[in-house]
């Protein structure tokens, strides 16, 4: 390899990893007591003095069941919680944009991944996106029902 290549691919190389230092150099880590137990149960990350994710134990069982992720005007944009199992990984998310929920997700068999998404807009239904048998393909759709419709599927069983 040439003396030029080789400062060329030096110099690009220090341009792509120049920034992810800085950028992680500027991310700030700091534990918190947010129930005042003396015990702290939470870390929040900030990044150039705001907040972009808080990950705690909410339940004091030493394992995270919370993360909280935050747009870069502040806003939570999602928020992922360990309901079930209590095992320290996520089973349901809520997505927001502009404060408002748009979608959440259900992981209904704990394997990490959702099966179940709800979509909504201002907190009025508008479809669910089924995977029932769990292959990260969402079969089934139960969209709202339009107006004028019950919602009541009709059914040729007889009366």
């Amino acid at each position: 390899m040439t003396r030029k290549r080789c400062g060329r691919l030096l110099f690009l190389t220090a341009a792509l990893l120049l920034p992810a230092a800085f950028a992680w150099a500027a991310q700030k880590v700091e534990e918190k007591d947010r129930d005042g137990d003396g015990r702290r149960e939470s870390k929040v990350y900030s990044e150039n003095g705001k907040t972009v994710r808080i990950v705690a134990d909410v339940d004091g069982d030493g394992k995270a069941d919370l993360w909280e992720d935050y747009e870069p005007g502040g806003a939570v944009k999602t928020i992922a919680r360990d309901r079930a199992r209590h095992d320290g990984k996520p089973d349901y998310w809520v997505y927001l944009s502009s404060g408002r929920i748009y979608r959440r997700d259900y992981d209904r068999n704990f394997d990490g991944k959702p099966d179940l998404k709800s979509f909504e807009d201002n907190h009025r239904f508008l479809r669910k996106e089924y995977d029932d048998n769990f292959d990260g393909k969402f079969e089934r759709t139960v969209k709202s029902p339009q107006r004028g419709e019950t919602g009541i599927a009709r059914t040729s069983a007889p009366k």
